[in-house]
Protein backbone atom coordinates (compact mmCIF):
# COMPACT_ATOMS: atom_id res chain seq x y z
CA UNK A 1 0.00 0.00 0.00
CA UNK A 2 1.96 2.95 -1.24
CA UNK A 3 0.75 6.48 -0.88
CA UNK A 4 1.80 9.70 -2.57
CA UNK A 5 3.08 11.37 0.60
CA UNK A 6 2.27 11.57 4.28
CA UNK A 7 -0.01 14.44 5.24
CA UNK A 8 0.81 13.94 8.91
CA UNK A 9 3.74 16.09 10.05
CA UNK A 10 5.92 14.37 12.63
CA UNK A 11 6.79 16.12 15.88
CA UNK A 12 10.50 15.90 15.10
CA UNK A 13 10.30 17.16 11.52
CA UNK A 14 10.24 20.56 9.86
CA UNK A 15 7.67 21.31 7.14
CA UNK A 16 9.35 20.62 3.80
CA UNK A 17 8.88 24.18 2.59
CA UNK A 18 10.72 25.44 5.72
CA UNK A 19 13.76 23.16 5.57
CA UNK A 20 16.82 25.43 5.80
CA UNK A 21 19.37 24.97 3.02
CA UNK A 22 22.89 26.38 2.96
CA UNK A 23 23.02 28.35 -0.30
CA UNK A 24 26.67 29.20 0.31
CA UNK A 25 27.52 25.54 -0.10
CA UNK A 26 28.66 24.67 -3.61
CA UNK A 27 27.66 21.00 -3.41
CA UNK A 28 25.43 19.87 -6.26
CA UNK A 29 22.74 18.56 -3.92
CA UNK A 30 21.63 22.02 -2.71
CA UNK A 31 20.01 23.19 -6.00
CA UNK A 32 18.32 19.80 -6.36
CA UNK A 33 16.86 20.03 -2.85
CA UNK A 34 15.68 23.59 -3.51
CA UNK A 35 13.98 22.46 -6.72
CA UNK A 36 12.26 19.68 -4.78
CA UNK A 37 11.01 22.23 -2.24
CA UNK A 38 9.54 24.23 -5.12
CA UNK A 39 7.83 21.15 -6.53
CA UNK A 40 6.43 20.22 -3.12
CA UNK A 41 5.02 23.71 -2.56
CA UNK A 42 3.26 23.68 -5.95
CA UNK A 43 0.58 21.10 -5.10
CA UNK A 44 -0.76 20.81 -8.66
CA UNK A 45 2.71 20.07 -10.03
CA UNK A 46 3.56 17.72 -7.17
CA UNK A 47 0.31 15.78 -7.56
CA UNK A 48 0.91 15.43 -11.29
CA UNK A 49 4.47 14.13 -10.79
CA UNK A 50 3.49 11.78 -7.96
CA UNK A 51 0.58 10.41 -9.98
CA UNK A 52 2.94 9.61 -12.86
CA UNK A 53 5.37 7.91 -10.47
CA UNK A 54 2.48 5.91 -9.01
CA UNK A 55 1.31 4.85 -12.45
CA UNK A 56 4.83 3.78 -13.36
CA UNK A 57 5.40 1.80 -10.17
CA UNK A 58 1.99 0.21 -9.72
CA UNK A 59 1.04 -0.33 -13.33
CA UNK A 60 -2.15 -2.37 -13.26
CA UNK A 61 -1.92 -3.48 -9.63
CA UNK A 62 -4.17 -2.38 -6.80
CA UNK A 63 -2.86 0.37 -4.53
CA UNK A 64 -5.14 -0.42 -1.58
CA UNK A 65 -3.60 -3.81 -0.74
CA UNK A 66 -0.15 -5.21 -0.15
CA UNK A 67 2.73 -4.27 2.05
CA UNK A 68 3.86 -0.72 2.61
CA UNK A 69 6.63 0.63 0.47
CA UNK A 70 8.28 3.99 0.10
CA UNK A 71 5.96 6.92 -0.47
CA UNK A 72 5.95 8.28 -4.00
CA UNK A 73 7.46 11.48 -2.61
CA UNK A 74 10.43 9.54 -1.21
CA UNK A 75 10.91 7.90 -4.60
CA UNK A 76 10.71 11.28 -6.33
CA UNK A 77 13.29 12.85 -3.99
CA UNK A 78 15.74 9.96 -4.27
CA UNK A 79 15.33 9.80 -8.03
CA UNK A 80 15.91 13.55 -8.42
CA UNK A 81 18.99 13.53 -6.19
CA UNK A 82 20.50 10.48 -7.90
CA UNK A 83 20.04 11.89 -11.38
CA UNK A 84 20.64 15.55 -10.50
CA UNK A 85 23.90 14.87 -8.70
CA UNK A 86 25.02 11.86 -10.76
CA UNK A 87 25.36 9.68 -7.64
CA UNK A 88 25.83 5.94 -7.60
CA UNK A 89 23.24 3.93 -5.69
CA UNK A 90 25.62 3.35 -2.77
CA UNK A 91 26.24 7.09 -2.45
CA UNK A 92 22.49 7.71 -2.56
CA UNK A 93 21.87 5.06 0.09
CA UNK A 94 24.41 6.68 2.42
CA UNK A 95 22.90 10.13 1.88
CA UNK A 96 19.33 8.86 2.36
CA UNK A 97 20.32 7.46 5.74
CA UNK A 98 22.64 10.23 6.95
CA UNK A 99 22.10 13.58 5.19
CA UNK A 100 19.93 15.71 7.47
CA UNK A 101 18.61 18.12 4.82
CA UNK A 102 17.82 15.33 2.38
CA UNK A 103 15.89 13.43 5.04
CA UNK A 104 14.04 16.63 5.97
CA UNK A 105 13.02 17.20 2.34
CA UNK A 106 11.78 13.61 2.33
CA UNK A 107 9.62 14.46 5.33
CA UNK A 108 11.57 12.30 7.76
CA UNK A 109 12.34 13.66 11.21
CA UNK A 110 15.55 13.65 13.21
CA UNK A 111 14.35 10.75 15.34
CA UNK A 112 12.98 8.75 12.41
CA UNK A 113 15.06 5.60 12.00
CA UNK A 114 13.80 4.72 8.53
CA UNK A 115 16.45 2.77 6.67
CA UNK A 116 16.66 2.25 2.94
CA UNK A 117 17.96 -0.90 1.34
CA UNK A 118 19.67 -1.34 -1.98
CA UNK A 119 18.12 -4.74 -2.73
Amino acid sequence: MRKAYSNQLRFDSVPIENVPLNFNCRDSIIPVLRALQHVYCNRELADHILQRIGNDINGNTRTDTGREGMDYWHICVLMAVRLGCNYAYDQLLDLAENHRSLRAIMGLGDCDETEFHNK
